[in-house]
């Protein structure tokens, strides 16, 4: 079985044998690195540890409110956000952040809303240098006019564009080098 787990910084892809022991993994986790989880060829592989955070599709705006109440009154909303919330983006929740000043109870409904219903449109986020910067399934406005945003037609075009720009723009650096 190969495990990949997309954690951030975290993220590892793990080979498991039909015994459950790690055959190998991209990112060895020893005891010096880690002592909640060892990921180590032999081991038995463990889940990664839940997290204690909220899902957007079952909980309330309420609950999110309380989650955020209950945070050091100096984190920044954003990363108040990012706290409490299961699969939320820098991006997105910056862009929640921003958009505070309109009532960030009524936005995160918003946002909530969106999740629920699976849709979203597809946004490309381009700098001055015309270099993709980064992708959200909502219109981004936290830039203002430092940046570019883009709609596209459909998630799939979104991420082709998105890293097929940052594809070739790595190339071109690759062969300046060079």
């Amino acid at each position: 079985t190969l495990a990949v787990e997309i954690m951030g910084r975290y993220s590892n892809i793990i080979l498991v044998d039909e015994n459950g022991k790690i055959i190998d993994a991209l990112k060895r986790v020893d005891a010096e690195m880690s002592s909640e989880r060892l990921v180590l060829p032999g081991l038995l592989y463990r889940l990664p540890p839940p997290q204690d955070k909220l899902s957007m599709l079952t909980c309330t705006v309420e609950e999110i409110m309380a989650r955020i109440d209950a945070l050091p009154r100096d984190m920044e909303l954003s990363k108040a956000l990012m706290s409490v919330l299961q699969g939320i983006s820098p991006i997105i929740a910056r862009e929640v952040e921003n958009s505070a000043g309109l009532g960030h109870e009524v936005y995160v409904t918003t946002l909530m809303e969106t999740a629920k219903n699976v849709s979203g449109t597809p946004h490309i986020v381009i700098d001055p240098q015309n270099k993709p910067k980064d992708f959200a399934f909502m219109d981004i406005r936290q830039y203002g006019n430092a940046m570019t945003v883009s709609e596209k037609k459909s998630f799939s075009e979104m991420l082709d564009a998105f890293y097929a720009e940052r594809d070739q723009i790595e190339r071109m650096r690759v062969k300046s080098q060079d």
